[in-house]
């Protein structure tokens, strides 16, 4: 019994670790794309106004109320954290700039 246990201990053990990375490798695909549409709505709209397109032109048909769902929007705010234009409504009407969640209060900069 005791030579039984020597064997199996030792090897639950690394088949529980070899599971647990699995699943952590998993999790790690699935959180590393949950940003990809975000990203790409973004970038899309950064280079269609830098290609001088109206800001009317750019926000996505339809209206989306953000404390009721989960679906993505877009808002476009000027230098001084006002909004100009957008889908994303909060209680019916354009939400203000969250500066609360900003390192810095004013426009940044992305280089990349």
């Amino acid at each position: 019994m005791k030579s039984i246990l020597r064997l199996w201990i030792p090897l639950v053990g690394v088949l529980t670790l070899m599971v647990g990375l699995l699943y952590a490798s998993v999790q790690q695909v699935h959180r590393s794309g949950a940003d990809d549409p975000q990203i790409q709505m973004a970038e899309d709209a950064a280079k269609r106004l830098n290609a001088r397109e109206s800001i009317q032109d750019i926000v996505p048909v339809g209206e989306v109320e953000i404390s009721e769902s989960l679906a993505p929007f877009l808002n476009f705010y000027d230098a001084d954290g006002q909004a100009v234009a957008g889908n994303g409504l909060l209680h019916g009407s354009l939400p203000d700039y969250p500066w609360a969640h900003c390192k810095r209060r004013g426009p940044t900069a992305r280089t990349g």
